[in-house]
């Protein structure tokens, strides 16, 4: 591919906030971290309750337990899902003052992140269309204005869902992993909204495959290094609440080393990338 100002590659930095504790304590730290490197993420937000227990997936106890869930939730968070709270992750964001975030992108990342998650690939297509409605109204409330960008919890996609970002007029989507940007056909029925994946490896996942911290790291820039030889995008995902509040030097060391290259990776955020691939189809 070809990219802006010459740049052999490109690098997006996609932060996926699926809790309170993600929102309250995981947001301002990256933030924070990015000021430092000079660099832009999109963060894809969901709307709608913290119902994160009820996703907690039992046949990957050992994985949850080795990452240390009062690390990454927080032990407040942990009791407030047992005691079933009302927490809504779109007020939270109106009371944060997170419309204006200097440059960075906030997308939306469906509805009830944990319940969605567990159900969504059960549901009619009218009830598909209900529960991902109520995650767009509650964004534009919220931030007053549409979203550009849409990602859905944990790749759980459905033919209804990418038809609906056709539909509502979204600049891109963010449901898979794969090794370049594309447009889905699926069905037999071509998808116009283009799709920007994940490309990379992340610390989180390397981490449960039983890879040293250091280990993780260099592979994930090893994985940059090859996009750079290929002139790919490169697409890291993160959780705030894993690397920048327990991860944060390796997480450093990934920002250090794309700020240390930028004269042959562009980066931006996810939209700014959608843009361009657009721009290049006319």
């Amino acid at each position: 591919m070809k990219w802006p100002n010459g740049s052999k590659a490109a690098f997006t930095l996609r932060a996926d906030v699926e809790t309170s504790n993600c929102l309250l304590k995981g947001v301002p730290a990256l933030l924070k971290i990015l000021e430092e490197y000079g660099l832009k993420a999109t963060l894809f937000i969901p709307m709608g309750p913290d119902r994160t227990l009820i996703g907690f997936d039992r046949s990957r106890l050992k994985s949850y337990l080795r990452l240390s869930p009062i690390k990454k939730f927080g032990l407040k968070t942990i009791l407030g899902w047992l005691t079933n709270p009302r927490v809504d992750m779109g007020e939270l964001c109106a009371k944060m003052g997170l419309s204006n975030l200097n440059g960075h992108e906030i997308a939306l990342h469906g509805y009830n992140h944990a319940g969605w998650a567990k159900s969504i690939r059960r549901k009619t297509p009218r009830e598909v269309r209900a529960l991902f409605m109520r995650g767009y109204n509650e964004y534009r409330q919220v931030f007053g204005k549409k979203p550009l960008g849409f990602a859905s919890p944990e790749f759980k996609w459905t033919p209804k869902t990418l038809s609906l970002l056709d539909e509502l007029g979204f600049l891109y989507g963010s449901d898979f992993r794969a090794e370049a940007p594309f447009k889905p056909i699926i069905g037999g029925r071509a998808y116009k909204t283009i799709q920007i994946p994940v490309t990379l490896p992340n610390l989180e996942e390397l981490s449960w495959t039983g890879l040293s911290d250091n280990k993780a790291v260099k592979a994930i820039i090893e994985s940059i290094e090859a996009k750079i030889n290929s002139g790919g995008l490169a697409v890291l995902l993160i959780h705030p609440s894993y690397e920048a509040l327990w991860k944060r030097s390796q997480l450093e060391a990934i920002l250090k080393y794309v700020a240390e290259n930028r004269d042959k990776l562009w980066t931006a955020t996810m939209s700014e990338i959608a843009r361009w691939l657009t721009s290049k189809e006319d």
